[in-house]
């Protein structure tokens, strides 16, 4: 990177550093929920990006994924703010991510994205529901990466760490190949080695 200052009167510096920044391993066959910024302020948005590490087992559609944090956080989802894959693109039309190994000719999503509703998971938790059908895709068992990503609020200071719920009542963290059976579930979906989210007064 390089920064150059002016002061307007003929005089300027400039300065050159190099900013390194270690990539994140997904392991295998597990599920991440990786905030994008370690510390927020209450009520604003910070994206989330749910990463997969190569799953055990064959994966074509990501049936569910339950992403909770606790009550008291106030966490709440942003409409209109989930993307499928990376960050930034079209929710719709862009194959990216972990879509890229089995580039599908694009997803079957909800077409109003204010449908994500809040759900009490129990624990002293809140939760949502999110799903990605990729359409004409295959069965991939080599591939990591993002699988979708969203925008949540958070209005109570203090530190939390994102999780997700496997169970409850019905499958809700799970995916499946192209036979649709049996569920399939990732070994670890603690999100221990996720960093927290610290939320400061607004």
């Amino acid at each position: 990177m390089t920064f150059t200052q002016d002061d307007h009167r003929g005089g300027t510096a400039t300065s050159t550093v190099t900013v390194t920044c270690p990539p994140f391993h997904l392991a295998f066959d597990t599920l991440y929920a990786l905030p994008l910024q370690s510390t927020v302020a209450a009520g604003d948005p910070v994206t989330i990006v749910v990463a997969t590490g190569v799953p055990a087992n064959p994966f074509q559609y990501m049936v569910g994924v339950r992403v909770t944090a606790p009550k008291s956080s106030g966490f709440a989802y942003v409409p209109n703010s989930f993307n499928s894959g990376s960050v930034g693109g079209s929710t719709f039309g862009d194959v990216d991510g972990f879509w890229t190994c089995m580039e599908p000719t694009g997803f079957l999503l909800p077409q109003n994205y204010g449908i994500y509703q809040r759900q009490d998971a129990g624990g002293g938790l809140y939760a949502y529901d999110f799903n990605v059908t990729p359409l004409g895709g295959s069965d991939v068992s080599t591939c990591d990466g993002a699988l979708f990503n969203l925008q949540a609020t958070f209005t109570t200071p203090g530190t939390y760490h994102l999780g997700f719920q496997a169970e409850n009542g019905v499958s809700r963290t799970y995916y499946q190949d192209g036979s649709q059976t049996p569920d399939r579930f990732w070994g670890d979906i603690t999100n221990a080695d996720a960093p927290s989210i610290t939320v400061v007064g607004s």
